[in-house]
């Protein structure tokens, strides 16, 4: 942690942190919710307070997703828990666990638009809103698993056909692509069903139920042709196949624009956000964040955020590893001392294990590092606002010292970003540059690297050398 900055929102004793972690940028509100969700269209985020949390309890907060302070706040009814947001982004639909009804909320004024009933069961019994889903495409359709059924919702009138699920039926909900492709589970029997469901001018039927491809409690999302579990199963649901398991459980967020799938790790402390590959399923990035509780709720925001909440915290982070990613690799390599014993710039294009090996130089004055490379590449704009620096290397002795430099162009020195002791096998090191990437960026899209490996200790090898693997720069593909 470099910086903390804590403040109280005004008049409603919420204390918001904001952090700047080596893995990016954190902000942290100390708060109780029971669900988020991101709004693209005025870039807030949506979260459900329940009624026991002080003079914010009730009402949905829409919060700043970079600083988390609360911009403004609507009341909606008795403990406010499931939620879900139009593609659109103007219409926002909110269950209430304390009441049985839902309601809808216009985002532009976050005013309540309606107060919809969800009725009784045939026993009398109230119902109250457990999962929400908007149909796609549309402002007015909403799925609701209810208590005692799932049912369609159009305009607050709910269609006729419904799908009873209070001894076996679906209650996990994720729609498809396709608006009348709705798919369900079952996570309470032990028959643990997954269901294909169409949606039709009459409400919701079933399609087919099939056993033996997901099991436990779990929570369900759909992405990119595939419904995603939250212990990691990733199956096929209109093959009705398991395509495989994720290597890692907790909420998740399939990305499929960006090639990639987002888990974050609810089991052990520190909380974990991994990056997974969606053909091979295997982990391409991880970053280790501070411990805020066990997350319920999972959100991605803007092009390089994401967000969550706990039993008491809600967190948004900024982190390049949510890109979608336009690599760029070294296109020159210069070494300023050193002497590079085999290989070229050609090694820096992959993390393949195909590396440039240098070995130590002359020095005129002990501020000089033995070994110190230049690096260079060209920046798709001249107006990235940010960019992430990757390299990979090892040293041959554990007493070596690497320090990483980028180029600033408008104060016309080497800024150090980066000081850590080498590995003795590989270790990728990313240094991510937040909102002054320009600085960073010369006006015809150049852009430069350094890299200086001393030695901090005994070395009884000599002469040591460092091997890399891999230098690139990282931009947002647009």
């Amino acid at each position: 942690m470099l910086q903390a900055l804590s403040r109280l929102v005004a008049g409603l004793g919420i204390i918001c942190t904001a952090l700047c972690v080596d893995a990016g940028e954190l902000a942290s509100l100390e708060l109780e919710t029971n669900g988020l969700v991101y709004d693209s269209l005025h870039n807030l985020i949506y979260a459900t307070v329940p009624g026991s949390v002080p003079k914010v309890g009730n009402h949905v907060v829409a919060l700043d997703p970079e600083t988390l302070e609360v911009v403004d706040l609507v009341y909606v009814g008795s403990d406010p828990n499931v939620l879900d947001l139009s593609d659109s982004g103007q219409t926002l639909y909110v269950g209430l666990g304390g009441s049985p009804h839902f309601v809808r909320i216009d985002t532009t004024t976050l005013d309540v638009t309606d107060i919809i009933s969800l009725g009784v069961t045939e026993q009398g019994l109230p119902r109250f809103a457990q999962r929400m889903q908007v149909q796609p495409g549309t402002e007015n359709i909403v799925a609701v698993v209810r208590t005692g059924s799932l049912a369609i919702y159009d305009n607050g009138v709910a269609r006729p056909a419904t799908v009873p699920n209070s001894s076996t039926g679906p209650n996990k909900i994720a729609f498809s692509d396709d608006p009348s492709r709705l798919y369900g589970f079952d996570s309470f029997l032990s028959s643990h069903l997954f269901f294909r469901l169409t949606v039709s001018s009459s409400g919701v039927a079933i399609n087919s139920s099939t056993q033996g491809l997901l099991s436990g409690s779990v929570e369900i999302v759909y992405g990119g042709g595939r419904v995603y579990s939250t212990l990691g199963t990733v199956i096929d649901p209109e093959g009705l196949t398991v395509l495989g398991t994720l290597p890692e459980r907790g909420p998740t967020i399939p990305d499929p624009e960006a090639g990639k799938i987002h888990i974050l790790n609810r089991v052990v402390s520190p909380i974990w956000l991994f990056t997974c590959d969606p053909l091979s399923f295997e982990i391409t990035e991880s970053t280790e964040y501070p411990y805020f509780g066990r997350p319920h709720a999972f959100a991605r925001w803007g092009d390089s955020g994401v967000a969550f909440a706990t039993d008491e915290w809600v967190v948004s982070l900024r982190t390049s590893q949510v890109w979608n990613d336009l690599h760029v690799p070294a296109a020159t390599l210069t070494p300023l001392r050193g002497a590079i014993v085999s290989g070229g710039v050609s090694e820096l294009s992959a993390s393949d294990d195909q590396r440039i090996v240098v070995r130590p130089g002359p020095v005129f004055t002990t501020q000089q590092s033995p070994i110190s490379l230049e690096v260079t590449a060209v920046s798709p704009s001249t107006s990235e606002e940010h960019m992430a620096f990757t390299i990979e290397s090892h040293a041959t002795s554990a007493s070596i010292r690497q320090s990483v430099y980028l180029f600033d162009f408008v104060a016309q020195s080497y800024v150090l970003k980066d000081e850590r002791q080498c590995a003795t096998t590989d270790a990728k090191i990313k240094i991510e540059v937040w909102d002054d990437a320009a600085r960073f960026i010369d006006s015809s899209g150049f852009v430069k690297a350094r890299v200086d490996y001393r030695a901090n200790g005994p070395v009884f090898s000599y002469p040591w050398q460092t091997r890399i693997d891999l230098a690139r720069w990282t931009f947002i593909d647009n």
